[in-house]
């Protein structure tokens, strides 16, 4: 279960208007297999429209490589926290993540409830533009030479 606290507190304010969050909360109580509870924790999070954050990615890493969380067993609590699984084995799993390390070395902060506006003077530099508050792209060829693709590093994290 990889959902964190105020996500599952929304889900379980949500789920009496929604019987979709309804039945994916059912589920996620009452098995005993792990997969299945990240899959469940993932249908929530997509529900709830939470698709970009650092749980919503290691739930779809668990959906997709079962072969590397078949050993756990099903968890008692909300599964995450501000840094990151809350079960030590998890923890030690998400740390060797290619996204882990990408949250790590960000230091790229959006502001919440603000919409980017890429019409204004965008570059390609890849990092927050300070000058017009705005997302700036980050184009394949501004990249380093070492540094892999989006879509190796996709492919990496699916076939890891």
């Amino acid at each position: 279960m990889v959902l964190t606290e105020q996500e599952l507190v929304l889900a379980i304010t949500k789920s009496q208007r929604d019987r979709r969050i309804r039945s994916a909360l059912f589920t996620r109580r009452k098995t005993v297999n792990f997969s299945e509870q990240a899959a469940c924790d993932r249908e929530i999070q997509r529900y709830l429209c939470l698709k970009g954050t650092l749980a919503f990615r290691f739930n779809c890493c668990i959906i997709h490589q079962p072969w590397r969380f078949n050993q756990i067993s099903a968890l008692n609590d909300h599964g995450w926290d501000e840094l990151g699984p809350t079960n030590e084995t998890l923890h030690s799993i998400y740390r060797t993540l290619p996204f882990y390390q990408e949250s790590i070395a960000s230091t790229t902060n959006f502001r919440v409830g603000e919409i980017n506006n890429l019409n204004k003077k965008t570059s390609s530099v890849g990092k927050d533009s300070k000058a017009n508050n705005n997302l700036v792209i980050d184009y394949d060829s501004d990249r380093k030479v070492d540094m892999p693709s989006w879509a190796a590093r996709l492919l990496s994290c699916i076939f890891a």
